[in-house]
């Protein structure tokens, strides 16, 4: 229920065009938790979904917004992106990056700015029998703003299809060493 306020709040702060008042729980969280979350919370199958994250990749965020972000994402991947996709996280520098990669047709390039406003669904804007309200990506890039960051769209040159980022400058957090320990397990000291 909580999950859903945030979201519902969300909204409204998108519909009013002012993202900078998002309010933020910012907390040192494990990146690669987020990820199997967010993959858990969608309808997308998970055998089809590759994750690139180390283990102990941290960054200091807003968990459930970053959620929220992945979920979008991945919705997209499963929605128009063909059966393979493909989450990869990794810090550049301090920032922490994590690119959604599908095997799909990608974003025609008429769309690719356009694609970022709200109520903009590319070229399905006219086509009902496509599901979604158009506000997705926009909250994608609304939510990355609000962690000092930002979204991005290129063609995938791992799969293909699209690739979504998020650039999110200074977040990432203290790396953790992983140490293998009986039983083939990861811990993260």
């Amino acid at each position: 229920a909580t999950y859903l306020e945030r979201i519902v709040e969300d909204l409204l702060a998108l519909a009013h065009g002012s993202p900078d008042r998002m309010d933020l729980d910012l907390a040192e969280r494990n990146v690669a938790a987020i990820i199997e979350n967010a993959i858990l919370a969608t309808t997308i199958n998970r055998r089809s979904v590759d994750v690139e994250a180390a283990p102990g990749l941290t960054a200091v965020v807003d968990g459930n917004r970053l959620q929220q972000v992945l979920v979008n994402l991945l919705s997209n991947a499963a929605r128009y992106g063909g059966d393979r996709c493909l989450v990869a996280a990794f810090a550049e520098g301090s920032g922490l990056v994590i690119e959604v990669h599908d095997a799909g047709p990608g974003v025609p390039k008429k769309h690719e700015l356009a694609i970022w406003e709200r109520f903009e669904r590319g070229q399905n804007r006219y086509n009902a029998a496509v599901p979604g309200s158009g506000i997705g990506l926009a909250m994608v890039r609304s939510i990355a703003e609000s962690h000092g960051g930002r979204a991005s769209y290129r063609r995938s040159e791992r799969l293909g299809g699209a690739c979504f980022a998020i650039d999110l400058p200074g977040r990432v957090g203290k790396q953790r060493p992983i140490a293998i320990v009986p039983g083939g397990k990861m811990a993260i000291g």
